[in-house]
């Protein structure tokens, strides 16, 4: 659980930044304001990559730019529903992409605080799944679903997890979030908002 999308996108890219301490992040222009601030805050290189008309990374653009770092991992912010315009990034042409340059070295964030939470039922969405290659995802809960808190999730792979663990001994328990501490009311009306769905 985090504070909202932010935290939930500074999560992912933390966890990228420790995998990969040498990598290129790259986001479009119409991705949140938040990655940059965050990219700055975690001292990541970061390369701004230009939408098409749609509001979807230009994907041309993208494989021009790792191109012209190679010898760089890849860091890659996509984003499902662009605050502007709704817009989704195409996970399978920035695989191709990934795949005609032989990148090996990546990580691929997906920001979905915006649609996280109807794209899985809506049939021919895009989705955005570990299965498919993306290594963590941030989800808004106060956005579609009307959390009454602002709030979120960051669901990322175990192992990728563990990389930021940190044992506090007070608590006798791990840490693995940005915050530490959280509302402890927010699971709670996660809890009750998804009922009342099912």
């Amino acid at each position: 659980m985090t504070a909202g999308g932010t935290e939930g996108n500074m999560e992912g890219l933390f966890i990228a930044r420790e995998i990969y301490p040498d990598g290129v992040l790259y986001i479009s222009e119409d991705a949140h304001y938040s990655l940059q601030k965050i990219a700055n805050i975690l001292r990541m290189r970061y390369i701004i990559i230009r939408s098409l008309e749609n509001g979807e990374i230009n994907y041309d653009e993208l494989e021009h730019n790792i191109q012209g770092n190679k010898h760089k991992p890849v860091i890659l912010s996509l984003t499902c529903g662009t605050t502007v315009r709704g817009a989704y990034d195409n996970l399978e042409k920035v695989k191709e992409v990934l795949e005609r340059n032989q990148i090996t070295k990546k990580y691929i964030h997906v920001d979905a605080a915006l649609s996280g939470m109807i794209v899985p039922f809506i049939s021919r969405a895009p989705q955005y799944t570990f299965d498919k290659g993306v290594d963590s995802v941030a989800i808004s809960m106060h956005k579609f679903l009307g959390c009454p808190l602002m709030s979120g999730i960051v669901i990322t792979k175990k192992e990728y997890a563990d990389r930021i663990s940190t044992k506090v001994e007070y608590i006798n328990s791990h840490d693995t979030t940005i915050l530490g501490s959280r509302n402890g009311q927010v699971p709670l009306f996660k809890n009750m908002v998804l009922i009342d769905l099912l």
